[in-house]
């Protein structure tokens, strides 16, 4: 579950993993802006942001003030269909066409958010999105 630190409403707070307790720094507001989306933290209405919109593989996420520019928006792209019908996606940034990824897979605690190259296929890095 994406978090932000002890519920912070200050500008830079790190996105990060923290298991799932319901708060309002877990639940974020998805809002369309053309073939795009914002991502926005309910508790302080700051958008997922790209450091500086800085393009590198690594590059940690934020929260900053909205103001809708490329290192705010980001693309669902379909990661895979399951037998079921179920489609997986991967959160792609408009700035750089980079994923979100979690380093090292899903963890429950702590691992900052960032963004990479997309990966391969079987990879348990890039962050997936499940929608029914």
């Amino acid at each position: 579950m994406f978090d932000v630190p002890d519920a912070s409403t200050e500008r830079m707070a790190p996105i990060r993993t923290w298991s799932f307790h319901g708060e309002r720094n877990q639940q974020w507001e998805i809002k369309r802006v053309g073939e795009y989306y914002t991502i926005s933290a309910r508790h302080s209405g700051m958008c997922l942001d790209v450091i500086n919109g800085y393009p590198a593989n690594g590059t940690r996420v934020q929260q900053w003030p909205c103001y809708g520019g490329d290192a705010q928006l980001w693309k669902a792209e379909v990661h895979a269909v399951d037998r079921y019908g179920y489609s997986t996606f991967r959160l792609v940034d408009q700035g750089s066409g980079k994923c979100l990824e979690i380093p090292g897979g899903l963890q429950p605690h702590g691992a900052a958010s960032r963004r990479s190259s997309p990966l391969p296929e079987d990879s348990a890095r890039n962050l997936l999105l499940w929608l029914a």
